[in-house]
């Protein structure tokens, strides 16, 4: 009897040990509201400061639509781009050989499939990429906005770049901590690399009342919620890769851009409110701020959700078999 009920004991202390961090997960998500709640309070009594063009009829930021167009310069990056993009599918090719599996290759393709849902990003965030006369580099055109070849190129490189470092990780089973750090960094490089082609002339801006420009032309907090959302879609490829064997991995492909799509629509509402709109600077900045908590809520939710990982703990899952 007595060893019966030190087996109960145990049992109980292990459910206690593995339970979801309720407390760190619910102070997460409280922080955050309270923050929107006060943010949007400041923005309906402020007074607008943008001198940004607006619509009359509709009341929101007007596209640049006669924005200068550099077909060399967007050429050229274009061609940077897609080397980035080649040089990661060859990579998964190598890792596929070894595991014997498509799926690799796959999640390195399906950031490729984002340029879709980057339309409706695009409106919602004011992002605009220049087409030229007689829209010579367009590919297709949804709600009216045309996505050029750029922006397809720039989408096979950006999100296989940071889609299959993450599922690499993750299905190594590194340190939660490094998942973080591994997030972060990605979101340097994403800075670095949007500053230094923002100064391109020619290629894509950013319009409407950006907030977060920490510092000279990128809206920082795009930043957060394009690496949650290729986060999550790493995370979902890595959580059901034994139900996506053999073509089954194809499905990947359109995984990919509706979790991205989701994250977006989950932590990017304050943002675009205050860039579509007209409101001073501080309810300007507390919409970015707000947009920002709420990716690294999406994140934490997926380590935990999707990953079942504790968020704040350190301790390494067991490795995978990937290599």
């Amino acid at each position: 009897m007595a060893a019966i009920e030190k087996e109960i004991e145990m049992t109980r202390n292990d459910s206690e040990k593995s339970r979801p961090p309720r407390k760190k997960i619910g102070t997460a998500m409280g922080v955050p509201l309270a923050v929107l709640l006060s943010g949007f309070s400041i923005a309906a009594n402020a007074a607008g400061t943008s001198t940004i063009p607006i619509d009359p009829v509709f009341g929101l930021p007007i596209p640049p639509i006669d924005t200068f167009y550099s077909a060399t310069n967007t050429l050229h990056a274009g061609i940077a781009w897609t080397i980035g993009g080649l040089i990661v599918v060859c990579i998964s090719c190598f890792h596929a050989a070894k595991r014997k599996s498509l799926l690799p290759i796959f999640v390195a393709l399906s950031g490729l499939l984002c340029v879709v849902p980057e339309v409706f990003v695009d409106i919602a965030g004011d992002c605009f990429y220049a087409i030229g006369p007689h829209n010579p580099n367009v590919v297709f055109s949804i709600w009216g906005r045309e996505m050029t070849w750029y922006t397809v190129a720039a989408w096979f490189s950006f999100g296989a770049v940071l889609i299959y470092i993450n599922y690499y990780l993750i299905s190594k089973g590194v340190k939660t901590k490094w998942l973080w750090g591994a997030f972060l960094i990605a979101g340097a490089v994403d800075v670095l690399f949007e500053e230094l082609l923002l100064r391109v002339p020619g290629v894509y801006l950013y319009y409407g009342n950006q907030p977060f420009i920490v510092f000279q032309k990128f809206p920082v907090w795009w930043m957060f919620t394009n690496s949650a959302g290729l986060f999550l879609a790493a995370s979902l490829a890595y959580r059901y890769e034994k139900y996506l064997r053999g073509w089954k991995a194809v499905s990947i492909l359109f995984l990919t851009p509706t979790a991205y799509l989701a994250v977006f629509g989950f932590s990017a509402m304050p943002a675009s409110i205050v860039i579509n709109g007209n409101y001073s600077w501080l309810a300007t900045q507390t919409g970015g701020l707000i947009s920002v908590i709420l990716a690294l809520i999406a994140v934490a939710l997926t380590m935990h959700l999707v990953l079942q990982r504790d968020p704040f703990c350190r301790e390494a899952l067991a490795q995978s078999e990937i290599a």
